[in-house]
């Protein structure tokens, strides 16, 4: 795979495995252009002419689509990868010593928000621009197995497989455009996120049973 060529805007890509995808990038010689809220994290990644970052809470619709008017004046974006998200792990109701807890709205609508209407709005912009400037792009959405449903995250879980069907309703209809989309669905990895929803026991369970 080429990616010399590739004008990649990544969301959430300063850190875990956005990070990873950044460098894969830069490495080939292609460009990257980096969403990220964590603003100590864009300044610690290596300085390289290739690279543009940008600190933006995705949230913040309207400052989004002003900072996404500005990348495309400058840029021929033809690579969207859809990486930020978080993960919030809390059973729908639970009881115990305090008596019964019940997964917040406020907590199901930040994790639908962010895993799932974030890259609506960006997969809506971005193919404007792919058909507008006639550019055959590449759209990539990162899900997660827990798209199959996973103890404990129901929002996550629900988020992801939104996610999933969205891609596939994508590809079905930029497809004629030769705009492809596609969704990478990984399993556990080696992120802040997995080791703040775990305890150390169980990850490391998890990490032997991986070959």
């Amino acid at each position: 795979m080429d990616l010399s060529k590739s004008v990649a805007l990544i969301t959430g890509g300063a850190s875990g495995l956005g990070l990873a995808i950044t460098n894969d990038i830069l490495t080939s010689g292609g460009l990257a252009i980096v969403l990220d809220r964590d603003g100590k994290a864009l300044q610690a990644i290596e300085i390289n002419p290739n690279l543009h970052t940008y600190q933006v809470d995705l949230l913040e619709t309207d400052k989004l689509l002003d900072l996404l008017k500005v990348i495309f004046d400058k840029h021929k974006v033809n690579v969207l990868i859809n990486n930020a998200g978080i993960l919030h792990n809390k059973p729908l109701v639970s009881f115990g010593a305090n008596g019964f807890s019940k997964l917040s709205e406020s907590d199901w609508d930040l994790v639908l928000n962010i895993n799932l209407k974030v890259p609506f709005v960006l997969c809506r912009e971005v193919s404007e621009h792919f058909i507008r400037n006639r550019i055959k792009g590449v759209i990539i959405n990162i899900s997660s197995i827990a798209a199959q449903g996973n103890i404990g995250q129901s929002a996550y879980s629900a988020s992801k497989a939104g996610l999933e069907a969205f891609t596939v309703v994508l590809a079905k209809e930029l497809g004629p455009m030769g705009i492809r989309a596609a969704a990478i669905a990984p399993g556990f990895m080696d992120t802040s996120s997995t080791h703040h929803i775990m305890n150390p026991s169980y990850l490391s369970n998890l990490v032997k049973s991986i070959p």
